[in-house]
């Protein structure tokens, strides 16, 4: 894939036609690594979730003054990714994706990648900050807060420990920076991510409620 696109400039219409020449190419990378849904989603974000989507997930929140930290399986490093080159992360992210992911890392957030030799496993994302056009909700992220969001793992690399360890290494990035707690937003069918929530905070968990959009 060729180096990551930066956002394009010029509006709406700009948008959409780099969305119409980027699909083809991220519809057969979403079809190899998550097959007809990765297509759908890819399809959906660029037609119908700019006209209506909606969502209900939990508001959870960990201490983090009493969690622990689980460690990546053999052979896997997590470090922040703070390459310029965003397209080492294309065996796991679309160009869409990327060009997002150049834009967000701007706005202040940081990425945590998991590496196993050269090639991602998968990514996570660490913020003090909760805006709307990034994280979607629009929330009072205390002052002691992290809010920490986004961890994909490629359905080959799952059930081996790589999840779990980025959601370690998040809630570690926070504590090392002197925040106290950090929320997420996890959808109630997501057992994957309700069980990473429990691995990593050793019961100090809770719902602080429940979100729609």
């Amino acid at each position: 894939m060729p180096p990551a696109e930066q956002p394009p400039t010029g509006g709406r219409l700009a948008k959409y036609a780099q969305d119409a020449r980027t699909f083809p190419e991220d519809a057969l990378a979403a079809w190899l690594r998550e097959g007809p849904s990765g297509v759908w989603s890819e399809l959906a974000h660029r037609s119908v979730y700019r006209v209506l989507r909606r969502s209900r997930s939990f508001l959870i929140e960990q201490d983090l003054t009493r969690g622990r930290d689980l460690l990546p399986p053999a052979g896997i490093v997590i470090a922040p990714f703070e390459d310029a080159d965003w397209s080492r992360l294309a065996p796991i992210a679309t160009r869409r994706e990327l060009v997002g992911m150049a834009a967000i890392r701007s706005r202040g957030r940081s990425c945590l990648a998991a590496w196993r030799g050269e090639r991602p496993v998968g990514y996570t994302w660490c913020s003090s900050l909760m805006e709307p056009d990034i994280e979607v909700y629009r929330l009072p992220l205390p002052p002691d807060a992290a809010y920490l969001w986004d961890l994909y793992v490629p359905p080959a690399e799952r059930s081996g420990g790589i999840g779990t360890a980025l959601a370690s290494a998040r809630l570690a990035w926070a504590h090392d920076r002197g925040f106290q707690r950090a929320w997420r937003v996890v959808r109630p069918r997501n057992a994957p991510s309700l069980r990473t929530v429990d691995k990593t905070s050793q019961g100090t968990a809770r719902v602080l409620g429940e979100l729609r959009y």
